[in-house]
């Protein structure tokens, strides 16, 4: 069995945070459209939601509100 270690954790996040500085990010549904893995991801997403029966629904912010 392995223990994580502090030096073993950090060094995870490190990886893990390179990776995300790294990817390309798709910036439109367009472009991640065109990428297979983003297809996979946006199907998982859109049957999990329609599994779980998540609804939603539009609102509207005036100016001056936020989301919080």
């Amino acid at each position: 069995m392995t223990h994580l270690t502090r030096e073993v954790v950090t060094d995870i996040a490190r990886v893990f945070l390179t990776s995300l500085l790294t990817e390309d990010f798709p910036k439109t549904v367009h472009e991640a459209s065109k990428k297979v893995e983003w297809q996979e991801a946006m199907k998982t997403e859109s049957r999990t939601t329609w599994q779980n029966q998540t609804r939603w629904s539009g609102q509207t912010l005036h100016q001056g509100e936020d989301w919080g």
